[in-house]
Parts: C-alpha cells; sequence; structure tokens
C-alpha cells in the first residue's frame, strides 16, 4: 500500500497561486507541467505533485483547490519536501482554509526521525515482505511500484524489480532477516534522507539509468542526449558531494563514453558491486499498448504520433540498425466485441493466432522505397482483436522477415499492472 498525502484549499487568485508555484518549484529545483485545470510539480524522479482547479459557483467565488502526492517509493524526503512545498503556500497567503490528509503523522509534528523509523522503515519492510512471499509461491519475477510503466522487463526468475534495480530475493531475505531497514532504504528508496544529499543524487541517476534509459549514443536523438547528461550530472553531483559513496562505476563510463564525455568521477571511488547491472532497456522488453503486450528490443526509441485528425498511437524505431519500424493504434467498439475488418486479400502468407483473451492474424506485402529504390520494403499489417478493441500494427522492413513473425507469434494479451 502507498504512502499519500492529499489536501484541499481555496485561493481567490488562481494566478497568483500559480505563480507561487512555479517560484517554489525554481527554488527548490523542480520541474513544472501545467495543463488546462492543473499542474504537476515534479520534486524528484518519481515525485509527483500533482494540483488541480476548480472554479467555485457564485457571483464571487474564487477557486477550490486539491492536490495529492504519492511519496513511496520517492522517500520520507519527498515527503518532508511535499509538506514542506504545501506549507510555503499557505504561510504565503496563496491557499486558505487548508485541509492537508496525511495519515504518516508528519503534516502535524514535523518529526523526521519518527517518519524515517515508525513510518518508512516499517512501510518498506512490509512491501518487501509481501513480494518475498509472492516469489515463495511462484519464481516468476515480482514488480515493485511498477505501476505508471508501459513495459515489463525482462524475466529473471526469483527476483523483485523496481524503478530503481532489480534484486534477488536472497540478497533481499539477507537483509531483512538482520535488520537491515536504513540499507534498504538508502538502496530503493531515491529520497530516503532529510536532504538532497549524495544518496538523493545517486539513487536518482539509478532510477533514470535502470528504467528510462537505452545506453545509446547522445546524438542518437534529442531524448537520449538529454537522459544521459541528467544521468551523468547526477553521479557527479553524488560524487562532489560524497566521494567514499559507492556508484555504478562499470555502467557511469559506459555513458560516459555514449556523451562523450570525460571521467569526471575519479577512478578509486568504490563501486557498488550489485547483482545485477543497471539498464532494463539493454535487454529485450515486453511494450504494452492497452492489453496489447509486443516483444521488442529495448534499445528501440519509442514516440507517441498523433497526426491531429484522430489517427494517433505508438512508434518503435530500430534508430541506431535501420531495422523495423513498429507502429501500433486501438480502436474501440463502443457497441460490443471488437471484430477484423481490414481487406487481407491482397497480403502474402496470411497467418492467424488464437490468442488468450484475443486472436491475431497478420500478412505482408511489398511497398515502393521512396529513399532507395533497389532495396525492397515489405509491410506486415497484422489486427488483433481484444474485448472490445482492435489493436492494427504495421511493421515495415526490409529483409527482418523472421524477426518480425518471431515478435508476433510471442505476443500477449494481458490486464495492465496495478503497481
Amino acid at each position: 500500500m502507498n504512502l499519500e498525502v492529499t489536501f484541499q484549499g481555496k485561493t481567490r487568485n488562481r494566478d497568483g497561486l500559480i505563480r507561487a508555484v512555479q517560484q517554489l518549484a525554481r527554488q527548490q529545483g523542480g520541474q513544472i507541467g501545467a495543463w488546462r485545470d492543473g499542474m504537476r510539480v515534479v520534486l524528484c524522479p518519481l515525485g509527483y505533485l500533482d494540483l488541480g482547479w476548480v472554479r467555485e459557483s457564485g457571483l464571487f467565488g474564487g477557486w477550490k483547490i486539491t492536490g495529492a502526492c504519492t511519496t513511496t517509493p520517492g522517500g520520507p524526503g519527498l515527503h518532508k519536501a511535499v509538506v514542506e512545498f504545501v506549507d510555503a503556500l499557505v504561510r504565503g497567503k496563496e491557499l486558505k482554509e487548508l485541509e492537508f490528509k496525511d495519515r504518516s503523522g508528519y503534516w502535524e509534528d514535523r518529526n523526521f526521525a519518527r517518519l524515517v523509523d515508525e513510518v518508512y522503515d516499517p512501510w518498506l519492510a512490509r512491501e518487501l515482505e509481501g513480494a518475498l512471499g509472492k516469489l515463495k509461491q511462484s519464481p516468476e519475477s515480482i514488480p515493485l511500484f511498477w505501476g505508471e510503466e508501459e513495459y515489463l522487463p525482462k524475466e529473471v526468475p526469483n527476483t523483485v524489480y523496481t524503478p530503481i534495480g532489480r534484486f534477488s530475493a536472497q540478497w533481499l531475505r539477507e537483509r531483512l532477516d538482520q535488520g537491515r531497514r536504513k540499507e534498504l532504504r538508502e538502496r530503493i528508496c531515491i529520497w530516503p534522507n532529510e536532504e538532497r544529499d549524495a544518496l538523493y543524487y545517486r539513487n536518482g541517476a539509478l532510477k533514470r539509468m535502470w528504467q528510462d534509459c537505452c545506453f545509446a549514443p547522445s546524438d542518437r536523438h534529442e531524448t537520449d542526449q538529454q537522459l544521459n547528461g541528467f544521468i551523468l550530472d547526477f553521479l557527479e553531483q553524488a560524487a562532489r558531494q560524497d566521494p567514499a559513496l559507492p556508484m555504478p562505476m562499470d555502467a557511469y563510463r559506459e555513458l560516459c563514453i555514449m556523451d562523450g564525455r570525460d571521467f569526471r568521477i575519479p577512478e578509486d571511488t568504490p563501486d557498488m558491486g550489485e547483482e545485477f547491472a543497471p539498464g532494463y532497456h539493454k535487454d529485450e522488453l515486453l511494450q504494452s499498448y492497452g492489453t496489447l503486450w509486443i516483444p521488442l528490443p529495448g534499445v528501440y526509441r519509442y514516440e507517441w504520433s498523433d497526426d491531429g485528425k484522430g489517427n494517433a498511437g505508438c512508434i518503435w524505431i530500430d534508430e541506431e540498425g535501420g531495422g523495423p519500424i513498429w507502429r501500433v493504434s486501438g480502436y474501440r467498439n463502443q457497441e460490443g466485441a471488437a471484430e477484423w475488418n481490414a481487406d487481407f486479400s491482397q497480403l502474402k502468407d496470411v497467418e492467424t493466432r488464437e490468442l488468450s483473451g484475443g486472436k491475431a492474424r497478420w500478412g505482408w506485402k511489398e511497398i515502393p522505397n521512396k529513399a532507395d529504390p533497389d532495396q525492397p520494403l515489405r509491410q506486415m499489417l497484422c489486427e488483433v482483436a481484444a474485448g472490445d478493441t482492435l489493436y492494427v500494427i504495421t511493421v515495415t522492413f526490409s529483409d527482418e522477415m523472421e524477426e518480425v513473425l518471431d515478435r508476433l507469434r510471442r505476443m500477449e494479451i494481458r490486464p495492465k499492472l496495478n503497481g
């Protein structure tokens, strides 16, 4: 069960509140995202403070403000930061008539030591015990704090995978049995202590390194450049703050090479020496679109495509190897179960397959290659009917026929994760 803070209040001046939130975020090194009826403050990786507003009725009605932040697995440092952020809005008189719900009790007593010892450390121990209990029933790897991700990493039996790393059942069991709760918190929570100390920067980098990074050259795409730079900057800041803190040195050097950056962390810095090397994207991933899951190389770059005409979907691109381009869209039938509806009469080698929870068919055709007329191109069309949704997949490729067919044959229909 996650730990969450929620609050509501009022303001007469919504724009003044927004400016105050922006100023506080800048002061704390946070980032801002906004939409019509709300905004998000990113206080740390996995640390999202969401605010929304609704106009009250009446001639002199103001604005009702609501907010929430799930502070696990961010950590007690994130919890403290959220409380102080909201408190600053109240003290600045931008937010009035506040009702703040925090079952940890930290809003009332501001006792960080108690928050750690009586709330976060016991909570993390319970979550890990629950995951280990599931591994006793089945050796298939268990996700923890994975609710919003759009992929599943490679299967490694008898492990727990989290946004900040993969851990064997033996490694976790040993530390739980020995009461090493502080070590577990400092390894698994991104913001384990009161301040933005070296652990905050190292663990923030580990989250991006494990869950988001493709370990691709920075000049492949601007997203790789930004992500690689973020990770390296955080690791180097951690090393400056605490030169004795163990670091993922091999992964750091690998990313420096990918980024064209000189090694700035000293060679004699202690290595974390963990069981598993960072980077879920180094292996094949089970990528999702709705309830459809497709096995694809983790290094493929992801894009969301929307032409503004009602045609939207995911694209996965083999940016480096010039391999297949996968496009996936979904269409919901408002009147019942989805059915295939494309004309497959002109496609070659049509194949059908029953899936658990659905059915699929695919076939291919040759298409013109405008960039290189001498290099033939093929396009695979696949339809998957699952419940009330029809998924349409197109794969454009040259000579990777067997690879494309293998991945289609290993598709799955399964529900989304709950976290």
